[in-house]
């Protein structure tokens, strides 16, 4: 969970300070910030069992990453975005059943997932 926490923690910072850095918030500046939020509301809940929320906010995130997944049109912007989108989808499957060893454990493979793609396409 520390490490889930750290990821978060690094995530809200790079983002806050590119989101700073720019004289005008890009769209997908938004779009990462909405996602963001999620994930910060996700790891809460975890952490206090309330996953009808954890469920609320993986559906929600698992509909905005589906949705910009299918509209992309970069093979790996495709790729990234559905697979958070199915790990989302998963997450909040977890939560449904009050399982939080699992959705926390997606909730890993989320972060994962996002930093693979932050690591090649916008930390470079």
């Amino acid at each position: 969970m520390k490490k889930i926490l750290s990821l978060v923690a690094v995530a809200t910072f790079s983002i806050t300070v590119s989101a700073y850095a720019a004289d005008e918030v890009k769209p997908i500046t938004k779009i990462m910030q909405a996602r963001l939020g999620w994930i910060q509301s996700i790891t809460k809940n975890i952490a206090y069992s309330n996953f009808e929320a954890v469920s609320k906010d993986a559906a929600d995130l698992a509909a905005q990453t589906k949705k910009v997944g299918e509209a992309a049109t970069a093979a790996f912007g495709k790729e990234k975005n559905l697979a958070v989108s199915a790990l989302a989808t998963y997450m909040g499957e977890a939560a449904n059943k009050k399982d939080g060893v699992a959705a926390a454990a997606k909730l890993g493979e989320t972060l994962g997932t996002c930093f693979s793609c932050h690591t090649k396409l916008r930390d470079k």
